[in-house]
């Protein structure tokens, strides 16, 4: 679940940096953004990633706690 919600329903605004518009997306942000050599690109797409993130996090936590609780159940066996 977690998987394809970060590929395909996870929807995040663009973010403006140095008058240039930039889009953004939880892989472009894993991949790109977050370790982004300019100071401003890294906390505009970060604001925006955190934004985007706040809209999805109960269906994020969701599915984390059951795949933990997956994990759990095959190393208690």
């Amino acid at each position: 679940i977690y998987t394809k919600m970060r590929a395909g329903d996870f929807e995040m605004a663009d973010f403006e940096a140095h008058g240039k518009t930039y889009k953004n997306s939880f892989v472009t942000y894993e991949n790109f953004y977050q370790n982004h050599e300019d100071a401003e690109v890294r906390e505009k797409s970060f604001r925006s990633f955190s934004e985007g993130l706040r809209k999805h996090q109960n269906t994020a936590a969701a599915a984390y706690l059951a795949q933990v609780k997956s994990e759990k159940l095959l190393a208690d066996m």
